[in-house]
């Protein structure tokens, strides 16, 4: 009998996760990101790297970016796939679409607050130095 892999039910886990309900799907998400954000810190205290995006603690605030493209890149194909194939899996695509949409959302209202900080930063710089 075959018997999947951890690393397949983990990457199942993940896969499933983002078509949840908002709520759901964003308290996944932070936890996620902080189980990578600590495997990030590991690989910089104990082997002296860099670590990729995705698991550096410095790209906390790039979380809702993060989720958008992993929605993109991995996430709406698949399932986009999945509902042409089994017609019962649209509720899934449903999901998915609806927290990208959420994601998006956060992502601009981050992209906000970080210009309107730059804009502000700018202005008392200039200030400053009159």
């Amino acid at each position: 009998m075959f018997l999947p892999d951890r690393s397949m039910l983990m990457t199942a886990s993940d896969l499933s996760a983002i078509t949840k309900p908002w709520p759901e799907q964003k308290r996944i998400a932070s936890l996620v990101a902080m189980e990578f954000f600590a495997q990030g810190d590991k690989e910089k205290e104990e082997f002296k790297i860099k670590p990729i995006d995705i698991m550096n603690r410095e790209n906390t605030s790039r979380l809702p970016h993060m989720q958008v493209e992993y929605i993109d890149e991995i996430c709406y194909p698949l399932y986009k796939a999945l509902s042409r194939i089994f017609d019962t899996c649209s509720p899934l695509l449903s999901g998915c679409k609806k927290n990208r949409e959420n994601w998006m959302h956060l992502a601009e209202k981050a992209e906000e607050q970080d210009s309107e900080n730059s804009s502000s930063a700018t202005l008392e710089t200039h200030l400053k130095t009159k």
